[in-house]
């Protein structure tokens, strides 16, 4: 049995996929399986993925038909042989020592999650930015007991390893079809984790801007952040520790709705940023009242005070539509 498992997700990346999985091959450690997830491509991404699984026997190739990431990641679950997984998209790349790095801290520690840093690549501006979780170099960091870790980890699914229990033992999956599947995953799972290790070190390089990202739209299922919030809290009150996560949640869904606030102004749907506002907010009241009171800052610099209230949001709109029309 393989020490860990590598899910690949699959989909019209032929420009992309060979360097991908160059990346895993010359892994350092070679003890795992790479499980390609080939999502329904229609491109070269096929034949690609196909020959990496002929040549080297710890890769495994899977054609499903097209259920989007969510849908091949649970896929790809349902394949894995070992304890732990890691998710890599298949258009991003790892570094050398990801699986040799991830194993030794997995033997050191038994961990039930590994949060390691990556770097954030912008092909538009060809700049490259080292981003870290600030968790210090923490070994069998409980959540219930430590719960400003929440407020540190990026919810992507990517820089992190995970006992694969965790999905399975609470029934927890990504949510098919719906965007912002990483922020519905990552702290659904967290709270059932007793230990989070952190890795120092850039493990994963990410594309942040390819084209076609939906990083980099703004349109109607841009509404499903809400959802995606909502299932969170839903599940932490479910569990009956909502109370106990208060702040922190409060932080991660006011940071993460202000973040899609500042999208707004470039949006030309008038009806879609009407109802974007009024959906994102209604959430906010409903799970934490009017009140901006938090053990963390919801306001980081004097630009976050414009997307705190509807009011002030619609006004600082409106003025800059008509700047633009001058």
């Amino acid at each position: 049995m393989p020490k860990l498992s590598l899910v690949v997700a699959i989909y019209n990346i032929e420009a992309y996929i060979e360097k991908c999985l160059d990346s895993i091959h010359h892994q350092t450690n070679q003890d795992f399986e790479c499980i390609l997830v080939d999502d329904g491509s229609s491109d070269q991404s096929s034949l690609i993925a196909q020959r990496y699984a002929n040549l080297y026997p710890n890769f495994q190739y899977f054609r499903k038909e097209n259920g989007g990431l969510s849908d091949a990641r649970n896929f790809g679950l349902t394949k894995c042989t070992s304890q732990y997984v890691g998710f890599i998209d298949g258009d991003d790349t790892i570094h050398e020592e990801y699986v040799e790095k991830c194993i030794y801290k997995i033997e050191e520690t038994q961990a039930d999650m590994i949060v390691f840093d990556y770097y954030q690549y912008f092909g538009s501006v060809d700049k490259t930015y080292y981003m870290t979780s600030f968790l210090e170099n923490k070994t069998n960091c409980d959540p219930k007991k430590n719960p400003e870790i929440l407020t540190k980890i990026y919810s992507a699914a990517w820089n992190k390893i995970y006992r694969i229990s965790l999905f399975n033992d609470h029934q927890i999956a990504y949510p098919k079809g719906l965007l912002y599947e990483d922020f519905a995953t990552t702290f659904r799972l967290i709270q059932h984790a007793k230990n989070v290790v952190y890795i120092p070190a850039p493990l994963y390089f990410y594309v942040a801007d390819r084209k076609g990202s939906i990083m980099n739209t703004f349109k109607q299922s841009s509404l499903q952040l809400m959802t995606s919030i909502r299932l969170v809290l839903e599940d932490y009150k479910k569990n009956g520790i909502f109370e106990q996560f208060y702040d922190e949640l409060k932080y991660l869904s006011y940071r993460n709705l202000i973040f899609g606030f500042r999208k707004l102004v470039f949006c030309t749907d008038q009806t879609l940023i009407h109802t974007y506002i009024k959906e994102g907010f209604s959430l906010l009241h409903h799970y934490f009242g009017r009140s901006l009171k938090c053990k963390y800052p919801i306001i980081i610099d004097k630009s976050d005070r414009v997307y705190t209230s509807s009011w002030k949001l619609k006004l600082y709109l409106a003025y800059r539509k008509v700047r633009k029309k001058k």
